[in-house]
């Protein structure tokens, strides 16, 4: 389902665009949770028999991405996905909350996610090629990640050893399909440059542009 999101302020706009009613094929809303373009919850109505019939829960050991490892173990058991323009939530936009701070253990997070996108790729094995996707998010998200850690004051050191112990580095070390802004997030990484990473995150924050 679809969704609006923004604030009393600013006013509100669609969360997605273009979408039409009716059945998708699977693989290109697989590509669409990939982009990590519909990660929560509330914009979707899971079947209750599938969630039983294979113990389906949420990683409550996650402080971020549970949502979506969650629709991707999902997506696992399924056929069909059927896709509804309908509004019917409003998603307002905290500047200071939860899901705008960034944690050391969210390197940690973001990898098993990865771990679980790699999974339906491989679950589903179909001729598209999904990982180019799970790849530029992956990356946009550890950008994201390292830009909010510098800017709350955690020390490079502690950033840098977090994404050694959690694989971050070996995952990203791994990956060269990626686009031409993710590889350059994906360098930028890779350089350390956790200055540069953290004043094009405030930059992007600050006057909504895109990094």
């Amino acid at each position: 389902m679809n969704w609006f999101e923004g604030t009393h302020q600013s006013g509100f706009i669609d969360g997605l665009f273009g979408i039409q009613r009716g059945f998708i094929p699977l693989d290109d809303y697989i590509d669409t949770v990939l982009q990590q373009r519909v990660n929560p919850p509330w914009n979707k109505i899971y079947k209750k028999s599938i969630i039983d019939a294979y113990g389906l829960t949420f990683n409550t050991m996650l402080s971020m991405g549970e949502d979506l490892e969650f629709a991707l173990k999902y997506l696992e058991h399924v056929s069909t996905v059927y896709m509804s323009s309908d509004k019917v939530y409003y998603y307002i936009i905290n500047p200071n909350g939860v899901c705008a701070k960034a944690s050391l253990s969210y390197f940690a997070d973001i990898h098993i996610v990865l771990m679980a996108m790699k999974r339906i790729i491989k679950v589903k094995n179909t001729q598209k090629n999904h990982q180019h996707y799970a790849d530029d998010s992956f990356v946009a998200s550890v950008f994201r990640f390292i830009g909010g850690c510098v800017i709350q004051g955690i020390s490079f050191t502690n950033i840098y050893r977090a994404l050694s112990t959690s694989g971050v580095r070996k995952d990203l070390k791994k990956m060269s399909n990626l686009s031409f802004p993710a590889r350059i997030r994906w360098l930028l990484i890779r350089l350390n440059l956790y200055h540069l990473i953290a004043a094009l995150y405030a930059a992007k924050n600050r006057n909504g542009i895109r990094i």
